[in-house]
């Protein structure tokens, strides 16, 4: 889900929601599905995405 900001494109908000069950990421729109993604950083160090695993676990489908 996003929201744009017509001034400026970098200020809009993005909620990403994992395979639709919980939100994983809230940030600016930069297009970036999770947080270690966007910051170029190991999976296990992306709090949000280590509390869906530990309640969902680790699908094959890394990026829906």
């Amino acid at each position: 889900m996003e929201s744009e900001c017509e001034w400026e494109v970098e200020h809009g908000l993005q909620l990403v929601f994992r395979q639709g069950r919980m939100l994983t990421r809230v940030s600016q729109y930069d297009g970036h599905l999770t947080e270690s993604q966007a910051e170029d950083i190991p999976e296990e160090q992306d709090a949000l995405m280590m509390q869906y695993y530990a309640k969902f676990g680790r699908s094959s489908n890394q990026h829906t």
